[in-house]
């Protein structure tokens, strides 16, 4: 007697529960890429019985990689079948991962697209963007009023090329916070917020959930004036807030950022600080205020990572200063800290640099510095005496990072 292919297929005998799990299994980590259809389609090809299992398995269609064409090649066909491919999610909870077609970056959104957003905001995890023009979902326009994304708990836009870069006012950002009550990760390369008109009046926006908040702008701009996104801090209350990364442009950036931590009570682990590149020239003019970077960092007691990137050398000269001798009352718990592509003539830093260290002995597991040249002028190499410092301290059990080239 010859079996059929049907009773020798052994998914046949097992629930349907434990065979769709063993399908989710072959997603890919940021979902099926709809330019190159395989999986899950493939399954919908194999038999009528794999077929029943694909189709009742919302989660299946619930990771989906969308490569944004050209407009001309937004077809009706296009989004007829897009639309099916959503619809098999049903309310399962969604990632969705927009990237523009090469060369297609400076397309705006698509309003077919838009509105399979709208349709599937209520089960939207997660939005991944390489097109940040598709944040007008989130403020809306005068045609259509702000989306709600009830579940949504990660919006990151990354990986963008400076000709993508998009302003938004501080309004449109807040209109992001309020739009999704439960997010937990914001994180937005090549943005710019600038002040709204009139200004708020309803006092900071106070957002329980997020965790932790990145706003990056260009680090290599030449436009001095270019608008800062700091001002949105002074918006904001974050009481859950554990790693935030923004830019410093000014000196008075310092006291925004102390206010807001005074407000926030954040329970904040890791901080990074940027500087554009345009503030090279006059950083070392920089008057920083010792007493107003301690009581800055006096509210973080928690901090357990520092990283600080571009040319905030005078800066860090005052944080190094504070470091030393005072291991139990500033930045306690710090355990890591990276400097990354600033720039040193000196080579008397490293002496502040290796007295820091040996007082945080068991405190401090990592410290690094990544200097290169990009046009930023010489830079400085440890003396003998700390050389043969840091080595010690790597002996007992310091990680230390040195890349001066």
């Amino acid at each position: 007697m010859t079996l059929s292919c049907s009773t020798r297929d052994p998914f046949i005998h097992l629930p349907l529960e434990i065979a769709s799990e063993i399908f989710t299994h072959c997603i890919p980590p940021y979902g099926a890429d709809y330019a190159r259809p395989s999986y899950p389609l493939l399954l919908l090809n194999i038999c009528s019985f794999w077929t029943q299992i694909a189709l009742a398995t919302p989660k299946l269609w619930a990771n989906l990689y969308l490569r944004i064409p050209a407009p001309v090649m937004i077809t009706p066909d296009f989004i007829h079948h897009l639309t099916r491919w959503l619809a098999r999610s049903q309310s399962f909870p969604l990632l969705l991962f927009l990237c523009p077609k090469e060369n297609k970056a400076k397309q705006g959104p698509h309003p077919e697209i838009i509105q399979l957003i709208t349709v599937h905001a209520h089960h939207l995890r997660e939005l991944r963007l390489r097109c940040c023009s598709y944040l007008v979902v989130f403020s809306g326009s005068p045609s259509s009023p702000p989306l709600h994304f009830p579940i949504l708990k990660a919006l990151v836009a990354k990986h963008l090329r400076r000709d993508q870069k998009v302003i938004l006012t501080s309004d449109e950002f807040v209109d992001i916070l309020l739009g999704a009550p439960s997010l937990s990760i914001l994180d937005v390369h090549m943005i710019s917020i600038i002040s709204s008109s009139p200004s708020d009046e309803h006092g900071p926006v106070v957002h329980a959930a997020l965790t932790s908040l990145a706003i990056r702008e260009d680090i290599y701009r030449s436009d001095s004036d270019s608008p800062s996104h700091n001002n949105i801090l002074s918006l904001l209350t974050l009481p859950c807030l554990t790693r935030l990364s923004f830019q410093i442009n000014r000196t008075d950036d310092i006291a925004c950022l102390t206010s807001f931590l005074q407000r926030s009570s954040s329970p904040l682990k890791k901080l990074e600080l940027t500087s554009a590149y345009h503030n090279m020239a006059y950083d070392s003019n920089y008057h920083w205020n010792p007493n107003a970077i301690e009581r800055c960092f006096t509210l973080l007691p928690t901090l357990i990572a520092l990283e600080m990137c571009g040319p905030l050398t005078a800066m860090q000269d005052v944080l190094i200063s504070l470091l030393v001798g005072n291991e139990s009352t500033f930045l306690p718990d710090l355990a890591e800290f990276k400097i990354v592509r600033a720039f040193r003539e000196e080579a008397g830093w490293f002496v502040g640099v290796a007295s820091m260290l040996q007082g945080r002995v068991g405190r401090m597991k990592h410290f690094s510095v990544l200097w290169s040249g990009h046009g930023l002028g010489p830079v400085s190499t440890p003396l003998d005496a700390q050389w043969e410092a840091f080595r010690v301290l790597e002996g007992r059990g310091m990680r230390i990072e040195l890349n001066l080239g």
